[in-house]
Order: C-alpha cells, then sequence, then structure tokens
C-alpha cells in the first residue's frame, strides 16, 4: 500500500467515465459529471494491492496522525490500483475492486469513529483532478506499508524544494 497525503487550499474532482466493474462504488444518480469541491482539506490518495486490507488499520493510525496535524477541515480518501515492484508470482492477478472498496471503507471508517471528518471518493471511477496545495514543509507525505515491514513515511519537510522540483504527490 502507497499512501499520498497533500494538505490543500482545495481539491475537487469529476467523475467522467462510468466504472466498467461491477465491484466499482455507485454514484448517486446525476452525479456524474458533476464537480465535487472540497476546501481546506487533506487529500489522501491510496494506492492499493491485493490483499492490502490487512494494513488498514496500521494506515489509519498514520493518517490519523497527519490528519490531526493538518488540522484541516475534511480529510478527502481516493483509492487506486497500484501495483508494487513486489508483485510475485503468488500476486500475480490486479486488484479487486471490492477488496479495494472494503479497505478503504474500514480506512474512513476508522478515522471517522477517531473524530475525522471523511468523504470517501468512489472507487472505480475514472476522474479528473485539480488541486490548490499548500506549499508550507511537511504539508505532503508519502507512506509505504507492507506485510510484515514497518511503515517508511517521507515527507516533504525533510527533502528541501521537494514541491517545486517534483511536483504534487498525490499524482501516482
Amino acid at each position: 500500500m502507497r499512501i499520498y497525503c497533500s494538505r490543500c487550499h482545495t481539491v475537487e474532482y469529476t467523475a467522467t467515465i462510468t466504472a466498467t466493474d461491477p465491484g466499482a462504488a455507485e454514484f448517486e444518480p446525476g452525479s456524474l459529471s458533476s464537480t465535487t469541491v472540497f476546501s481546506d482539506c487533506l487529500l489522501v490518495r491510496v494506492g492499493m494491492e491485493r490483499g492490502d486490507i490487512v494494513l488498514a488499520d496500521t494506515a489509519a493510525e498514520i493518517v490519523y496522525r497527519i490528519a490531526l496535524e493538518a488540522d484541516a477541515a475534511i480529510t478527502v480518501i481516493d483509492g487506486f490500483a497500484h501495483c508494487s515492484a513486489a508483485w510475485t508470482a503468488v500476486r500475480e492477478y490486479p486488484p479487486s475492486p471490492a477488496i479495494e472498496t472494503d479497505a478503504l471503507s474500514h480506512l474512513a471508517k476508522r478515522l471517522r469513529e477517531d473524530g475525522i471528518h471523511v468523504h470517501l471518493v468512489p472507487f472505480g471511477w475514472s476522474k479528473s483532478w485539480d488541486a490548490d496545495p499548500l506549499d508550507d514543509p511537511g504539508s505532503q507525505h508519502v507512506i509505504d506499508l507492507a506485510i510484515g515491514n514497518e511503515a517508511v513515511v517521507w515527507s516533504a519537510a525533510d527533502i528541501g524544494g521537494w514541491n517545486s522540483h517534483c511536483g504534487l504527490l498525490f499524482r501516482p
């Protein structure tokens, strides 16, 4: 699992293409092609692989700490399929939307239980994004989680000029 956290002034997304997989999350009628906008938010993009549901509690603990530090009005969570170099013959199949949706729902549920206001973006839909991220040190983080390994957290505060040289961290 790889998590990209970006503290943003604004974030907006528009579903552009209907999901073709039956396991994809459902939008309310009439919301396709309408833009959803958030201000003063923490954007959390979660790259998922099959089996990552076991990492959801650890992810929730880390994102909770970042959300508290960010002090944003809302945390926007978006999931996407992430294929890492760690895939082996045992993990040869692409992620299942139903499994990833469960992991994302579990992450959102845990954050809500801890008092974080959360919006869970529907999984499995093509979306266009626009964001206005903060340019402060520590406003962006990358977290790598793997089963059986300790979490690795990278922050823009740790690497000078990361924001300006590498662009937004939430674009996989």
